[in-house]
């Protein structure tokens, strides 16, 4: 059996990027929950809100599903109290949160309370913007003070030091090619051998199998993790062993196929079949045109399109032959709205992702792919008066913050004389025209949506509700919720 040392070299020990805490409020005023929600930027201090809910029930099964970690929640409220919320979900799941209590004057002491009984503060109504923001931070330089060094230490020191409860031994196999099946006296041998680990050799590219069936120690589960993102590891996984070890082969081969999916990580067995789902924001190509034509970074919508594209196919063959097709479609919508063909070379494309070594490699030279399409269209696109292009600019962007400083910068303009230009051609100011256009999109979004106003507002790019409001009622002289009850009962 081969040293254990032999393992430890191929690893590299690099710490990873802090990931961004996820965050539940629980309240059963609308009022409180909302308002908290817009009170901070929460990601400029590392958090995120994925969750809200109106009382204790509700916010436990939030907590259960979301795993945040942090939980905001009230003291009093139906169902359950904050306090017996919190309790309940320690002790049925095995993670820890952070915790805040919100509470009123009245509620000072049972507040302090609570944070003896282990939630990490407590915040008065109304929640004052400077104090939450002082206890995220508390959070994150507690979270910042756990030593991962020591952590992956004390770990290396359970697999290969002298700690050896609840691990046995592993071996190295050297496998040139997954598709060829393992000798039928190698799988006798691991079936008499006491193994938990499997670690392959493909061509300098290193897998780890875990050969068990018995629930994962924490540890081993912990140890895969950091194996995935160490060195010439590129995968790690387990396959079903002790029932049937004939089926490696073509278990090896299903994790070869994954490992081009999921680079650098643990891959669970749900996996290789099927990327994990995940919230995802759908990408139509419609989207990655208007990108395209717009020529804006690509990289957000490039990335969603790619894992929307991998929920549906998994093999890399499957996904070169949809993004060719996808490729093609993409010219063809350029080409129907621009009223022009591009001259390109799908098939140098085509040839390159052929050599990609992961997903990710794929996605990056599909973006690519792209970018050189979008400066095409932007020299050719140059031509077209500047004013149809700011019409075009604005449809495709009229819910973010725009200005016309904004927009002559990004088409290398003067604002004033682009201001000039636009009110000489529409005979209206670009600021009425914006306005015009959100207050179209908007009246959409009530027809055909079950959004709240507040929401629509949002999406059509107005951050204050008032003002939105006001706009409203001066463009139509009636409430958008007026509007919407008017177009409910046109259609009765």
């Amino acid at each position: 059996m081969k040293k254990k040392n032999l393992f430890v070299k191929n690893l590299a020990i690099i710490s990873g990027g802090r990931k961004v805490k996820k965050v539940l409020i629980v309240d059963d005023e609308k009022i409180i929950r909302e308002g908290l929600k817009y009170l901070i930027d929460w990601e400029n201090y590392g958090f995120s809100v994925v969750a809200m809910a109106s009382n204790g029930k509700e916010g436990l099964q939030a907590i259960e599903t979301y795993h945040p970690d942090l939980v905001i929640t009230d003291i009093k409220m139906p169902e359950q109290t904050g306090l017996e919320m919190v309790q309940t979900a320690k002790e049925r799941l095995d993670y820890p949160f952070y915790s805040i209590i919100l509470s009123g004057y009245s509620e000072f002491e049972y507040a302090q309370q609570a944070v003896s009984l282990g939630f990490t503060s407590y915040l008065l109504k109304p929640v004052d913007e400077d104090e939450l923001i002082a206890v995220l931070k508390t959070i994150q330089e507690e979270t910042a003070k756990l030593d991962e060094n020591d952590f992956e230490k004390r770990l290396f020191d359970k697999i290969f030091g002298t700690d050896k409860t609840g691990l046995t031994d592993y071996q190295f196999i050297n496998c040139s090619r997954f598709d060829q099946a393992i000798p039928v006296d190698i799988l006798e041998q691991l079936e008499e051998l006491p193994l938990k680990y499997v670690v392959l050799n493909n061509l300098s590219k290193y897998y780890l199998i875990l050969l068990t069936t018995a629930p994962l120690n924490q540890d081993v589960y912990q140890f895969t993790k950091i194996c995935a993102n160490r060195g010439k590891i590129i995968s790690t996984g387990w396959v079903s062993a002790k029932q049937d070890l004939t089926v490696i082969p073509k278990q090896l081969n299903d994790l070869s196929e994954a490992a081009f999916m999921f680079p650098n990580q643990l891959i669970l067995p749900e996996k290789i079949t099927r990327m994990s789902p995940e919230i995802m924001i759908p990408v139509t190509l419609d989207d990655l045109v208007s990108k395209i034509i717009a020529t804006n970074d690509l990289t957000t919508v490039v990335m969603a399109y790619g894992r929307s594209l991998c929920a549906d196919y998994y093999l890399k063959d499957d996904l070169i032959w949809k993004m060719r097709h996808d490729y093609a479609r993409i010219l063809d919508k350029i080409k129907e709205k621009l009223q022009k063909s591009i001259a390109v070379d799908e098939s140098a494309f085509c040839e390159k992702a052929r050599q990609a070594d992961s997903y990710s490699e794929l996605i990056t030279l599909f973006k690519e792919e792209l970018e050189k399409l979008s400066r095409q269209i932007a020299e050719e696109f140059n031509n077209i008066d500047i004013i149809d292009q700011l019409i075009y600019y604005v449809d495709r962007h009229y819910e973010e913050d725009l200005t016309l400083k904004d927009i002559a910068d990004h088409f290398g303009y003067n604002s004033a004389y682009l201001g000039k230009k636009f009110k000489r051609k529409m005979d209206e100011s670009f600021l009425n025209y914006l306005e015009k256009v959100r207050m179209e999109k908007a009246t959409d979004l009530l027809k055909e949506s079950h959004l709240m106003v507040y929401e629509i507002a949002d999406k059509v790019g107005y951050n204050n509700i008032d003002y939105f409001y006001k706009k409203f009622k001066h463009f139509y002289h009636i409430s958008p919720n007026e509007y919407r009850r008017q177009i409910a009962q046109k259609s009765k």
